[in-house]
C-alpha cells in the first residue's frame, strides 16, 4: 500500500491503519509498477533500468554495441527518409517479428522516464499495421540507445520553482501508471490478435458439420 501526503499526514495515518489492522511500515516507496524510485537528499530519481534491461534481454539486445544517439538522420528528402512508408515493392514484416511488441515497450518508457525517444518511437508507432525492416531497424537503433543509457531518468526536486511538494509529484506518478500499464496490455493485445487473424494463412482449416445426434 503506498501512502501519499505530509509527513505529519502519513504518521497519522499509519497510526490508525495499524490499529485497525495488522501491517508493517515497509518505509519509502523504491519499487512500483516497472517504476524505480530513489530518494535522494535533493529529490526523487524515478527510472526504469530494470525493465530496460528485461526488454533489451526479451528482444536479444542486451549485447549490442552501445550509440550514442536513438534516431539516425532524419532527412527532408521523401525517398531518402528512412522512416517513409512501406513502397509497393517492400515486403511487410510478418507476425514473426515483434515489432507491436517492441513498440509497446518503448512507448512505455517514454511516456514517463525517458521522454527524449518519445518522438522517434510514436513515429515508428505510425506504421504498426505495416511495418517494414527500415522501421525495424529504427527500433533497433533505439535498443542500442538504451543500452547505454540504462542509467537515466527523471529527477524532481523536493520543491520546484512553483513549490510543488514531493507528495504532489509522486501523486502524478502514481496516478498516470494505470493509463501507461493499459497502453502496454492494449499493444500485447493488438499484438497477440494480429497472430491469430495469421493463423488461418498459415495453418490448412477444415470446414465439417456436427455430428448429428441421435
Amino acid at each position: 500500500m503506498n501512502l501519499i501526503g505530509t509527513p505529519a499526514d502519513l504518521e497519522e495515518i499509519a497510526a490508525y491503519l495499524k490499529s485497525k489492522f495488522e501491517m508493517k511500515d515497509l518505509g519509502k516507496t523504491r519499487y512500483c509498477l516497472g517504476l524505480e524510485i530513489e530518494h535522494c537528499l535533493d529529490g526523487i530519481l524515478v527510472h526504469q533500468s530494470n525493465y530496460t534491461q528485461n526488454v533489451l534481454r526479451h528482444f536479444n539486445e542486451d549485447k549490442v554495441k552501445p550509440s550514442s544517439t536513438h534516431m539516425v538522420v532524419w532527412t527532408l528528402n521523401a525517398k531518402r527518409d528512412p522512416f517513409r512508408p512501406n513502397e509497393d515493392e517492400e515486403e511487410i514484416l510478418g507476425a514473426k517479428v515483434s515489432y507491436l511488441c517492441a513498440i509497446g515497450a518503448l512507448l512505455y518508457l517514454a511516456q514517463w522516464p525517458r521522454p527524449n525517444i518519445s518522438f522517434i518511437v510514436n513515429l515508428l508507432a505510425r506504421y504498426n499495421n505495416a511495418p517494414t525492416s527500415r522501421h525495424w531497424n529504427g527500433v533497433k537503433d533505439i535498443f542500442r540507445y538504451l543500452k547505454g543509457t540504462m542509467d537515466l531518468g527523471l529527477f524532481y526536486t523536493h520543491e520546484s520553482s512553483r513549490g510543488t511538494a514531493t507528495p504532489l509529484v509522486l501523486e502524478l506518478i502514481l496516478a498516470s501508471l494505470v493509463t501507461h500499464m493499459l497502453i502496454i496490455c492494449l499493444t500485447h493485445i493488438g499484438h497477440i490478435l494480429k497472430w491469430v487473424m495469421s493463423l488461418p494463412l498459415e495453418i490448412p482449416l477444415y470446414l465439417r458439420s456436427l455430428p448429428s445426434k441421435r
